[in-house]
């Protein structure tokens, strides 16, 4: 029996970040990446995540208006999200959770072993 590797989406303006994610997961994963909130809405219309790594300030779109598109989308509604932010903004992390997002990560505080682990955790 084959071993089907779930996928991951990371939706991060951050490119060294995103990087990193991408290069540190793809070992496990499938993954697949955004730039930023519109590309990630559009690559959403047809993409089926197992889990989305989603920053809440980027340009153009942010994490919270991606994570309302996805709540009002069937296939998308239950999809596990983990906010990953650098900005310790309390009240779009409230919004974001309320919205269904799973964990709330700073940046700052968690190393790509860390975040991989939460992906571990939340996949089970």
């Amino acid at each position: 029996m084959t071993d089907i590797k779930k996928n991951i989406f990371i939706i991060e303006d951050d490119a060294a970040l995103r990087l990193a994610l991408v290069s540190h997961l793809k070992r496990n994963y499938k993954v697949s990446e955004a730039e930023d909130g519109e590309q990630a809405i559009d690559m959403l219309s047809t993409l089926r995540p197992d889990l989305i790594l989603l920053d809440i300030k980027m340009p153009k779109i942010n994490g919270i208006e991606v994570l309302k598109y996805m709540r009002r989308k069937t296939m998308l509604k239950n999809t596990p999200v983990i906010i990953i932010s650098q900005f310790d903004a309390p009240t779009l992390i409230a919004q974001g959770l309320l919205l269904g997002a799973k964990d709330y990560l700073a940046k700052a505080n968690y190393t790509l072993e860390d975040i991989a682990e939460m992906i571990k955790t939340r996949l089970r």
